[in-house]
């Protein structure tokens, strides 16, 4: 008896399968029928909805985005199986779940002998997971930190959903799904980054000489513990949200570390994929926490596709966005999204609307998309109207910031420091967009238009304003007690930024400012310089750059007589291409030493005005500032691990700019 019973069994459960593919087939017809009213009734179908644009207004979108459509036909359903593991099957009603349920449990047995490439020998046990994390206490700790400065920079997770899971972590860590100890661990290698040089946990647990190298060593640590949860979880076949939100937030740290993480990222959409993230969860049937959790890692993992594929060169050119129907997350705090549904919104429209801990991340989004569309501009040497639209943007997006954050004596304090952040992206950017017309000329290029002299001027204040607005936030973020947990990205890109605008107010200095801004860009540089010096501790960019800066900031130079000063004018001249200025060497995009030249140019661009010969005996800048301002604008995007700026023995080359003596020392490379 028993075999026959079976044998029904095995008769119900193909008979169910039978009849869901049956039906499957019958809706696929339907879909595939496309006479001209086949979706007149369903304006909002697979078929003809545009999805709502992660450049668009984030709190426009917000009150859009939990739109459910339900004469829309069924898109797939996420099915859970095993120990919490997902999978998205596109085109299958949420009653057929128990049918393909059935269907991936005997299609995956019986398992790969060999589970390449997760071998048993190359598993870590739970046991020896568990015992690379630290004390309790201090995992409550950095879990704190994480969510009171990095969660609202980057906010992927549901706070209040994490606090449950994390304190049944605490009761039951030997029952935690592998994926949520890897996301535990992905927490606090974000988390270290924030930590004082004279924390306690440094010296508990660290075991490196100086603070500086025991933050890298413990955020390099969990890094890869959560690494090994991951693959002890064999999340290449099998994962969850928890899997993608580990996932994302692991590449959000690494490219802040050590730069881009394409695979991980071509991989980690792969998985996004497989569980439904780029279908909009109101095509699934998804509650609102859980809906929001995926737009949010979909959205967190579209912003850093867009800025390292702009950072390569735009390796990609397809847009990922362009088949996914996920819609923004919403802009709301996390007490707003409640599991009945009932969304709360700024209910006084004639305000200003205030931020939310997911404003900034949408508004940064936008920032990268403009930042993938300069790199693009220059890529292809666009039109003046080009480059006055790219500008317009800017000032759009400077001003909805204004707005945003407008009463900033009520705002909370990471609101305050994530508008000094985002303040200096946007100068950032317009220095990236203004700054080529600062190069000095190589050749007069036929290819390109011409640019007014009024246009060359005003490119030219937009480069002064912004590297000065760049280097009074990086002194504010330094030097104002509140934003000491922030100083982790003043230690990294803040000071990255700070140093090229430095730079350019350089670059500036030699070209012809009025004595007024002359005594103004020194005195703003030897405070750049002094914070770098006191930075250098934590920070090797800072340890360049101090160096540099040092040496630049001495008294004025009396001039040798073999060296001409180069040919300055006001405005720009046209430059050669910059593959005329780039080679390829050790696989880098290095550019020579520039020549005497004869102004501010961004490859194509001409001016029209008279050339005039300045007096620039007072300063003398080498010509390696000027290479600096010709860089690829990809490499200026994407922070100093990117750089191909070649500062072998700049350090020791014989530039008397001061009245200090240099401490010998290793030439500094930028890369």
């Amino acid at each position: 008896m028993p075999p026959a019973s079976n044998s029904d069994e095995v008769m119900q459960k193909l008979n169910r399968i039978e009849s869901m593919l049956e039906r499957q087939g019958h809706m696929l017809e339907h879909r595939l029928d496309v006479g001209p009213h086949s979706y007149s009734t369903h304006p909002d179908s697979l078929s003809q909805q545009q999805p709502s644009s992660l450049n668009s207004s984030p709190w426009t979108e917000a009150d859009a985005s939990h739109l459910d459509v339900p004469d829309a036909p069924p898109v797939g359903t996420v099915l859970m199986y095993g120990n919490g593991y997902e999978r998205f099957v596109p085109g299958i009603a949420t009653s057929d779940a128990d049918a393909i349920n059935e269907l991936i449990q005997s299609a995956s047995t019986p398992a790969l002998s060999t589970n390449f490439p997760f071998t048993d020998e190359s598993r870590a046990s739970r046991k020896a997971l568990l015992e690379l994390l630290p004390l309790f206490h201090q995992c409550d700790e950095l879990k704190n930190i994480f969510f009171e400065v990095f969660s609202p920079l980057f906010h992927i997770l549901h706070d209040p959903a994490f606090d449950a899971e994390y304190a049944s972590f605490r009761r039951t860590p030997g029952e935690v799904p592998l994926s949520f100890l890897a996301l535990v661990f992905v927490v606090l290698s974000v988390s270290v980054n924030a930590l004082d040089s004279d924390h306690p946990f440094l010296t508990d647990i660290g075991l490196e000489a100086s603070p500086a190298a025991n933050i890298k060593s413990l955020a390099a640590k969990y890094r890869s513990a959560a690494m090994k949860c991951l693959s002890a979880d064999e999340f290449l076949w099998r994962h969850n949200l928890h899997t993608v939100q580990a996932l994302v937030l692991l590449i959000y740290a690494i490219s802040h570390s050590s730069g881009p993480s394409w695979s991980l990222l071509g991989t980690t959409f792969h998985i996004c994929v497989s569980i439904g993230c780029h279908i909009d969860p109101s095509q699934l049937g998804l509650d609102p926490v859980r809906s929001e959790q995926r737009r949010r890692c979909w959205a967190g993992l579209m912003l850093l596709y867009t800025i390292q594929n702009a950072m390569l060169g735009n390796l990609a050119p397809m847009k990922l966005t362009d088949a996914a129907t996920v819609r923004n997350p919403a802009d709301l705090d996390d007490e707003d999204i409640l599991l009945n549904g009932t969304l709360h919104r700024h209910s006084n429209a004639s305000e200003p609307r205030p931020p939310t801990k997911m404003s900034y991340i949408l508004l940064k989004f936008k920032l990268y998309s403009l930042a993938s569309d300069i790199c693009q501009f220059a890529r292809t040497r666009g039109s003046v109207s080009g480059l006055l639209e790219l500008e317009h943007r800017i000032t759009e997006e400077e001003q909805e910031h204004e707005a945003r954050f407008a009463d900033g004596q009520q705002l909370p304090n990471y609101h305050v420091a994530h508008q000094l952040i985002l303040n200096n992206y946007v100068h950032y950017l317009r220095l990236m967009l203004h700054r080529p017309y600062l190069q000095t000329n190589r050749s007069m290029s036929s290819r390109g238009m011409m640019l007014s002299r009024d246009q060359a001027l005003q490119s030219r204040a937009h480069c002064t304003t912004s590297a000065m607005a760049i280097l009074r936030n990086h002194e504010d973020l330094w030097r104002e007690h509140r934003f000491k947990p922030y100083r982790w990205f003043v230690y990294s890109l803040g000071s990255f930024q700070a140093f090229l605008a430095a730079s350019t107010l350089i670059v500036l200095l030699d070209s012809g400012s009025d004595d007024a801004d002359r005594t103004e860009f020194i005195r703003v540089l030897h405070r750049c310089q002094a914070r770098f010096e006191d930075m250098s501790a934590r920070s090797d960019l800072c340890v360049k750059a101090a160096a540099i800066l040092r040496k630049l900031l001495r008294t004025p130079p009396t001039r040798r007589d073999n060296l001409e000063p180069p040919l300055l004018v006001h405005q720009a001249s046209s430059a050669s291409d910059e593959s005329e200025m780039c080679s390829n060497r050790d696989g880098h995009s290095s550019v020579g030493h520039a020549a005497p030249m004869m102004g501010y140019a961004q490859p194509g661009f001409g001016y029209e005005g008279e050339t005039t010969k300045m007096d620039t005996s007072w300063f003398n800048c080498p010509p390696q500032m000027y290479d600096l301002m010709s860089l690829p604008t990809e490499q200026w995007l994407g922070g100093p691990s990117a750089m191909a700026w070649d500062w072998n023995g700049w350090l020791d080359v014989e530039t008397p700019l001061g009245p200090e003596t240099l401490v010998g020392g290793p030439g500094v490379m930028m890369r």
